[in-house]
């Protein structure tokens, strides 16, 4: 009996000391903290910090108090912070944020279990603190990704910004935690940016569903400048497009189309909708008709352009492999032509249009070159006037692609495709130009 008595005060003594044990960790994470703040330069201590309270909220007896999480979330949201530690961090600030929402459920359940409402929380200036200091660092984190193309990690920041004011509604409800900064003279949203920006990134990585969910409620609220409203409504349109979803794609792109009717590339993207779906007559006709609407539209010409430049593409890709599909490329690429001209005629410096006049020519030209490959060497008369359509339709490119230089002569695009068509003419000299061009301008 008194053995009895014995194990069990020493498993109650036992279990003192492991709590013990992890309130001293969590003391200790957070002195290391507070000293690493006096003197940034001592990494260990932020590092030392994080391996403590790493423990602490992992622990049975530790892991459910809303102290342990803030502590987390003050810690990481410091090597989320720091040049040197946060690249060895990748995930800083989303540990960061969710450690904050973990300790704000926590304590909202605690106040509610009290019959009191989740606005009664306690320490609700850490809170404020606490999600403000995540939101910067997971916008800084969220920017450097987007810029680097690694699409899930942008998504992933950028989401937990823009979530911050749905979240901290409940204690915050002026929506006092005020997440902006100044650039170039105005004021950046940073949770209507993270909205737009990483709707973006979750288009890139395929997941338009995602997308949506981040950018319709700020297409809804108008937090969008009408250029950015613009870019979502099109590249949303055409992600759902792009992963099968063609019903999803049409009802976004209705929306984009009420609102910006003449928008390029809302036009585009139903284009490229209507030709999957056999609808060219139907949307030809529909385009003529604003034409006719608005005659001076010089965007709406240019579209018409494209439309049939991107047949014209197509019905070549088909010649290449049946020699009959050629007079259908010759004619789409003749309508081409016929409204990059209208365009051209309407605004004379119009670049895309004088830069689409070039590379049509220059594109058609390839057709030549294909038939000349296939000749056997008995067909040399057939071999030389192919030669000569070819130098033709690759002249005529150049002298368009020229005339755009003149418009805008530092656009990359342009200046490899004039590049190339001096390759295919043997100049080395232009092709030496064009390429210390190149150079200079990447």
């Amino acid at each position: 009996m008194k053995m009895k008595q014995y194990l069990a005060v020493a498993a109650f003594v036992g279990m003192g000391m492991a709590v013990q044990a992890q309130n001293n960790l969590r003391t200790s994470a957070f002195m290391d903290l507070m000293e690493y703040s006096g003197t940034p330069n001592k990494k260990g201590l932020l590092e030392r910090a994080k391996t403590n309270i790493d423990q602490v909220v992992l622990h049975e007896k530790t892991k459910d108090e809303v102290k342990s999480w803030k502590y987390k979330g003050q810690i990481y949201h410091r090597i989320a912070a720091d040049a040197e530690l946060a690249p060895k961090y990748p995930n800083a600030a989303i540990e960061c944020y969710d450690a904050f929402a973990k300790a704000l459920s926590m304590a909202e359940a605690e106040v509610e279990a009290k019959g009191k409402p989740k606005s009664k929380i306690k320490g609700k200036g850490d809170f404020k603190t606490g999600f403000k200091n995540a939101g910067v660092v997971l916008y800084n984190t969220a920017t450097a990704a987007f810029n680097g193309q690694d699409w899930t990690a942008a998504y992933e920041n950028f989401r937990r910004v823009a979530a911050i004011p749905e979240r901290t509604a409940a204690f915050d409800p002026k929506g006092s935690i005020k997440l902006t900064f100044e650039a170039a003279g105005s004021t950046v949203d940073m949770v209507s940016n993270a909205r737009f920006l990483g709707g973006l990134a979750a288009i890139n990585n395929k997941k338009s569903k995602d997308a949506e969910a981040l950018l319709l409620p700020a297409l809804e609220k108008g937090s969008l400048s009408e250029a950015n409203e613009q870019v979502a409504y099109s590249k949303l349109a055409l992600g759902y497009f792009a992963e099968g979803n063609t019903a999803a794609a049409k009802t976004i792109l209705k929306k984009g189309r009420d609102k910006y009717a003449m928008n390029f590339d809302l036009l585009i993207a139903e284009i490229n909708i209507a030709l999957a779906e056999g609808r060219l007559a139907e949307l030809e006709s529909e385009l003529k008709q604003a034409v006719e609407a608005d005659k001076e539209n010089v965007e709406l010409h240019f579209v018409l352009g494209n439309m049939y430049d991107e047949l014209f593409r197509k019905a070549l890709e088909k010649a290449e492999k049946d020699e009959t599909a050629y007079a259908e490329a010759k004619t789409y690429f003749e309508k081409a032509v016929n409204w990059y001209e209208k365009t051209k005629a309407l605004k004379s410096d119009h670049f895309n249009s004088l830069y689409s006049l070039g590379a049509i020519y220059v594109n058609h030209s390839n057709y030549f070159v294909l038939q000349m490959q296939s000749l056997s060497l008995k067909e040399k008369e057939k071999g030389e006037a192919l030669q000569k359509e070819y130098m033709s339709y690759l002249d005529e490119g150049l002298a368009r692609l020229l005339e755009a230089e003149k418009v805008n002569p530092d656009d990359l695009g342009l200046i490899r495709a004039l590049k190339e068509v001096y390759t295919r003419k043997n100049d080395d000299a232009n092709w030496k130009k064009y390429n210390d061009k190149e150079k200079s301008l990447r």
